[in-house]
C-alpha cells in the first residue's frame, strides 16, 4: 500500500470486495519505507524489509528456527512455519492498534494507537492488560490512566492475563483461562458481516463492522467501568 510515497507491510480486511480495506496489522508504522523496497524470506528463515536503499528497516529475527514458509490464515493472522507446520512466529503476538475477532491482547502486549486517520506512526493512546484488568491510558510520565475494567479476585490460572475478542463481546480474562468462563465481560453487538476493533487516535476502542461501509457499532471506552 502506498501513501505519499511510503510503503508499510501490513495486513487489511478487504472483503466485501467494494469496502475500502482496513489495515488491521502494519509491521513498519514507524519506519515507511520508499517505492522500490524489499521484503525477502531468506534461506536463512528470516522475514526482512529493506528499503529502497538498501537498509534494513524491519526484520523478525527467526534466522536458525528452521522457517520454511509464510501464509496468512483465514483469521487474518501472518505466520512462519517450520517444516512440521508448527508457528514460529505470528503477527497475532505484535499487535499495532486492532484486533480480529479471536485474537487475544495478553498481559506484557499493547495496543498503541496511530498519531491520526493518515499517520499510522504510534501516537500516546493505549491500551494493555494487568492482572487487575484492561486499562486505557495516555504515555506520559506518569501515565495517564482514562479507562480502567478492574477484575477483583485471585490468579487460578497459570497463563498470563488477557482479553480476547469473541463473537458478542471482549471477554477478559484475568484470573482465569478458557475454557474456564470469563472473568468480566464487554458487550459487543453479534456479527452479522466482517467486524474488528481498533484503538483510535483519539483514545476510544471501537468496534467496526461493514453494513453498506464501514460503521462503528460499539465504543468500549465510551462509558466508565467499575470494578468487577
Amino acid at each position: 500500500m502506498t501513501n505519499y510515497n511510503v510503503i508499510y507491510i501490513i495486513i487489511g480486511i478487504v472483503q466485501p470486495a467494494i469496502g475500502f480495506p482496513q489495515v488491521v496489522w502494519s509491521a513498519n508504522r514507524n519506519h515507511p519505507v520508499k517505492l522500490g523496497a524489499k521484503l525477502n524470506l531468506n534461506e536463512a528463515g528470516d522475514l526482512i524489509l529493506r528499503d529502497a536503499d538498501g537498509s534494513q528497516v524491519w526484520s523478525i529475527n527467526t534466522a536458525g528456527k528452521r522457517v520454511v514458509g509464510m501464509q496468512i490464515t483465514d483469521t487474518g493472522n501472518l505466520v512462519l512455519v517450520d517444516a512440521h507446520n508448527v508457528i514460529v512466529w505470528q503477527s497475532f503476538d505484535h499487535q499495532t492498534d486492532s484486533l480480529v475477532p479471536g485474537q487475544k491482547l495478553l498481559e506484557g502486549q499493547k495496543l498503541i494507537a496511530s498519531v491520526s486517520s493518515t499517520n499510522w506512526r504510534k501516537g500516546l493512546y493505549a491500551a494493555e492488560v494487568t492482572n487487575k484488568g484492561l486499562f486505557g491510558y495516555l504515555q506520559t510520565n506518569p501515565r495517564r490512566v482514562y479507562y480502567k475494567y478492574l477484575v477483583n479476585g485471585s490468579d487460578g490460572s497459570k497463563e498470563r492475563s488477557y482479553v480476547r475478542f469473541l463473537n458478542g463481546s471482549l471477554a477478559l480474562f484475568i484470573h482465569s483461562a478458557e475454557p474456564s468462563r470469563p472473568d468480566g465481560v464487554i458487550p459487543v453487538p453479534l456479527a452479522s458481516s466482517a467486524q474488528y476493533m481498533k484503538l483510535m487516535p483519539d483514545g476510544h476502542l471501537r468496534v467496526l463492522e461493514w453494513q453498506s461501509g464501514w460503521r462503528v457499532v460499539a465504543d468500549l471506552f465510551g462509558v466508565r467501568r467499575r470494578s468487577m
